[in-house]
């Protein structure tokens, strides 16, 4: 028997991770399909007519309702014995296949990296960067390679006067992106010192010898060092995190700017509740190209090779069901235009 379905405006892109063909973990399956899961793929992920869509139709047509995953587990599958004889036919109208813009709605309260997250306060929640102690503290991200060696383990040096905000540190510590040293015994020296304030900074720093290394992480060690030494100092509450660590989310390795700069505002995090679902990329010899959600218009033909008494019981269920409309795949509008016995 053939049945012959008729079908438009049917989604080819998939948007969660996972199938329909297994149990959903856990939590549910994941949304693939934000800005940042889109890169991270390198692309959008494609989801075209396959078996598993056929046997779910089928099992629409036929008035079971369940999840593919469950009627395929189930002893009552209707299907389970005929499944290798089910074949099929995508047939696609080349003039129907289109790429659009759509904005998806994404629901799993992610917060935009880059946006403007509020004024930064000048009250209690800045205090840290005019407080007693904020010269001492802030000021180790000016320092050269050679002042933080001297500070630390020489004599000590005298932080000129500042003004401070939680931009300009930023500024600061991202104008040291970039510059590298080759490690000698005095920087060797210099980061066992840090080291022995914090393990995790690193615990095998004598293989560091005359390896490259990255300046900024002598001076957020060097903060992060002088953070816990001024605590025995001056009260450091303005500019302690709950935990006791420095408030801001400082790492030895990098700064976030993004947390650093919210630690310190009145405003919370903006949060994402879409985008536009698109992936940009450069083409040898065509440039760039947008990829967009495809969306198709076409003809889907199952054939289903089993005996007259099967095929007519097969449309028996089908008309009994009634399913006068259904998807093939995801969104769009699809029909039984004609099943031939």
């Amino acid at each position: 028997m053939e049945i012959e379905i008729e079908y438009e405006g049917s989604w080819r892109n998939s948007f969660l991770s996972g199938s329909n063909n297994e149990p959903p973990p856990k939590g549910g399956r994941k949304f693939v399909a934000s800005a940042k899961a889109i890169n991270a793929n390198k692309g959008l992920i494609a989801a075209e007519v396959t078996k598993d869509t056929i046997l779910g139709i089928l099992s629409r047509l036929i008035g079971d309702q369940r999840k593919l995953y469950q009627a395929k587990g189930a002893r009552n599958f209707y299907f389970s014995d005929i499944m290798p004889k089910i074949k099929f036919i995508d047939l696609p109208k080349a003039d129907c296949v289109t790429q659009e813009l759509v904005y998806l709605r994404n629901f799993n309260k992610s917060t935009d990296q880059q946006s403007f997250t509020g004024v930064v306060s000048s009250g209690d929640r800045a205090k840290a960067f005019s407080d007693v102690f904020s010269n001492e503290l802030w000021g180790i991200v000016y320092l050269s390679v050679d002042e933080l060696y001297e500070h630390f383990l020489g004599k000590g040096v005298t932080f000129p006067e500042r003004v401070y905000c939680p931009m300009t540190v930023v500024d600061q510590v991202s104008s040291l992106k970039g510059e590298k040293i080759k490690v000698d015994e005095k920087h060797l020296e210099l980061i066992a010192y840090f080291s022995s304030f914090n393990g995790k900074f690193h615990p095998k720093h004598s293989e560091l010898l005359g390896k490259s290394f990255d300046v900024v992480q002598l001076n957020l060690m060097g903060l992060l060092v002088q953070f816990q030494k001024l605590k025995a100092k001056y009260d450091m509450s303005s500019a302690s995190s709950k935990n006791g660590t420095l408030r801001g989310s400082v790492d030895y390795k990098s700064l976030s700017v993004r947390d650093f700069v919210t630690a310190y505002s009145d405003c919370r995090r903006k949060s994402i509740y879409g985008a536009p679902y698109t992936y940009k990329e450069i083409v040898a010899g065509t440039g760039r190209t947008d990829h967009k959600l495809v969306k198709k218009n076409g003809k889907l033909i199952i054939t289903i090779d089993v005996d007259m008494n099967r095929a007519l019981e097969i449309q028996s269920l089908i008309k009994c069901a009634g399913v006068s409309a259904f998807k093939v795949g995801k969104k769009g509008l699809a029909y039984i235009s004609e099943i031939r016995v």
